[in-house]
């Protein structure tokens, strides 16, 4: 992705063309796809069977824009203070159930209960 939040082809290409939107309301959530091109870049590329995967046509490519905006919000709280130390909570406490997990079932293992 460039800065912008395009997605860029393996041959360097943004593909930024706006094509259309669909509105999905079937989930918990809305989603709004956008679709994006650059039909022009694809034609004699040299990278079009491996971003194509065999299909024929162009690259189209979607951005979800409400899961986008959820993304950058929540990267947004977990650059706070309140948010790095939630963060290092959250790693601390599953290590620790790694860590009982680890002491209660690796006894069982080194008995031979024949």
């Amino acid at each position: 992705m460039n800065e912008q939040g395009y997605k860029v082809c393996p041959n360097g290409y943004v593909l930024n063309q706006y094509v259309n939107e669909k509105y999905n309301e079937d989930g918990k959530y809305l989603r709004i796809i956008q679709l994006y091109e650059n039909k022009e870049k694809c034609g004699g590329c040299q990278f079009k069977e491996k971003c194509l995967k065999g299909r024929k046509g162009h690259k189209t490519v979607s951005r979800d824009v409400v899961l986008n905006e959820f993304y950058a919000e929540v990267d947004k709280n977990l650059s706070t203070e309140q948010g790095k130390e939630m963060k290092k909570q959250r790693s601390l406490t599953t290590k620790v159930k790694l860590l009982k997990i680890y002491f209660v079932t690796a006894p069982l293992y080194m008995y031979n209960f024949e």
